[in-house]
């Protein structure tokens, strides 16, 4: 009997008999109904808690990745650092609950993924921050990148008949030589808040 789950076959039941064969009987089909029908979604949902396990790298709500890729070797070469704060999130939740909240969190990660390579890094720093990390070989304007960033982030999402209105800060660092990846973090955030007030 094979198991199978979206047109994808995860293995095959084999029924036995010792001696010989033999007619099954009312419990004995329904058990396999159950097995049929039942097997391949359990097997589903082992996969699938088995990809979080070991991908513990990703953020689980916003698929991009967490705090843990943040490593000096992970990160040795990325040149331009960007740190992204959406302005007055905490009146997101309150005024529309938590989880619009994490609508919207997960819509301004993928938005981030798409502005940027394939091979550039996007991280759930916490709650509703975000730093981007660039490749060290390109050669970016860091003001135009800034641009990009609030242009894609400030358009209006829209979640169950609700327009949220949205604006980010962002601070932008360019890594000097042998930088540690704290101070690089710590400066890059201080501009972030720079931006936020206006300075």
């Amino acid at each position: 009997i094979p198991i199978i789950f979206d047109e994808k076959v995860y293995g095959i039941i084999n029924l036995d008999f010792y001696k010989r064969f033999k007619r099954l009987n009312r419990t004995e089909k329904k058990i396999i109904e159950l097995l049929i029908s039942d097997l391949p979604i359990i097997i589903n949902h082992i996969f699938n808690l088995r990809d979080l396990v070991l991908d513990s790298y990703k953020d689980i709500l916003t698929g991009v990745y967490n705090r843990k890729i943040l490593n000096e070797e992970v990160l040795k070469d990325y040149k331009y650092f960007f740190f992204i704060d959406i302005n007055k999130f905490k009146q997101i939740n309150d005024k529309y609950g938590h989880l619009i909240g994490d609508e919207v969190l997960k819509i301004v990660a993928k938005r981030l993924v798409h502005i940027f390579a394939e091979d550039d890094i996007v991280i759930r720093y916490g709650g509703d921050e975000f730093l981007v990390c660039l490749k060290s070989d390109s050669d970016f304007l860091t003001e135009d990148i800034k641009n990009r960033i609030k242009s894609s982030l400030s358009q209006d999402i829209v979640l169950r008949d609700k327009r949220i209105k949205l604006s980010v800060s962002v601070g932008a660092f360019v890594k000097k030589e042998d930088e540690p990846l704290n101070s690089i973090i710590e400066k890059v955030d201080k501009l972030m808040y720079k931006d936020k007030n206006g300075i």
